[in-house]
């Protein structure tokens, strides 16, 4: 969902973009957002046109995305029982590798 808020007090619905699975947490860089949509994974969507957010792509992992963390290039997913999952966050998203982490992990800070 894209909400102009260019008025604090009046928020406007732009328009709305379905995801799979239960999205869970968001993470907003430059260009894209990152969201954790459990089972479904990692959606990457592209943020060039806010008020025309596009589905790029989905990156599958372990586990269920359940919180969503940027830093230095790089998209972090904690993923449950599938612990840490390290994104590429560059042109061309991909997973990197994971981080075996408490079973129970739900948050990537």
């Amino acid at each position: 969902m894209v909400v102009d808020i260019s008025s604090p007090s009046q928020p406007e619905l732009v328009t709305v973009l379905e995801l799979e699975g239960e999205p869970q947490s968001l993470a907003v860089g430059e260009q894209r957002a990152y969201v954790a949509c459990g089972s479904a994974g990692l959606a990457v969507i592209n943020l060039l046109y806010p008020a025309q957010p596009r589905l790029e792509q989905y990156v599958g992992m372990q586990g269920e995305a359940l919180n969503v963390e940027l830093g230095g290039g790089r998209v972090y997913v904690a993923s449950g029982t599938g612990g840490l999952q390290i994104v590429d966050g560059g042109q061309f998203p991909h997973l990197l590798g994971s981080i075996a982490a408490d079973p129970n992990a739900q948050t990537a800070s």
